[in-house]
């Protein structure tokens, strides 16, 4: 299903109404209050076989998490993908279990980011497993995507896999973060400042 995230300012009286997780009333600040409190540990395993390795669905159980417990940690993330993984569990997978939880905070912030500027955004799970699409926003009648991601060598190159793998059935534009620009506690998030190249994207393309 659908879920949408704090996409409607507080004195709007649109009539749209959105399913709404326990994680919806949170805004873009509050989040980044909490990640300033928040550890990060990251974890130096790297093997080849575990980067290849099919996992369970980890945006999916972030967002059950989100539901759950308001914003997992590091520690409570890395548990709940093992706690659906069937295999012997190595410092690998909770390295690249790190990885994954990192970029799931990187994206809810944008989402959240996303929600001061658009009546509606929605992360979808058929749109994020098949699509490779991390957020979606509806305006003036048309449907556009959003893949974000940290502008690395190693993050490109994935991010270059991703694109031949996916058709999207919407345009969709590419989210750079920029290291260190806008720190929030340990974690690299967009800038908010740089909102305009995504208000210009979606009108361009109507």
């Amino acid at each position: 299903g659908v879920l949408a995230v704090s996409v409607l300012p507080a004195d709007s009286s649109s009539s749209q109404h959105f399913r709404k997780g326990a994680f919806c009333s949170m805004t873009r600040t509050q989040l980044e209050d909490i990640l300033r409190h928040y550890s990060l540990n990251f974890l130096p395993q790297r093997q080849r076989e575990v980067e290849d390795e099919r996992f369970p669905p980890m945006a999916v159980i972030f967002r059950q998490c989100l539901e759950s417990d308001r914003l997992p940690t590091q520690d409570k993330f890395i548990h709940a993908v093992q706690s659906q993984y069937e295999g012997t569990w190595t410092p690998a997978h909770s390295a690249r279990a790190t990885r994954a939880y990192v970029a799931n905070i990187q994206q809810y912030h944008f989402e959240l980011l996303l929600g001061e500027i658009f009546h509606q955004v929605e992360w979808n799970e058929s749109l994020d497993l098949r699509e490779g699409i991390d957020v979606a926003v509806h305006h003036k009648g048309k449907q556009f995507g959003f893949a974000v991601h940290v502008q690395t060598p190693r993050a490109d190159s994935f991010v270059e896999r991703k694109r031949n793998r996916y058709r999207p059935s919407m345009p969709v534009l590419d989210v750079l973060i920029q290291p260190r620009r806008y720190c929030v506690g340990r974690f690299w998030l967009y800038h908010p400042q740089d909102i305009g190249e995504v208000i210009a994207f979606t009108e361009t393309n109507q």
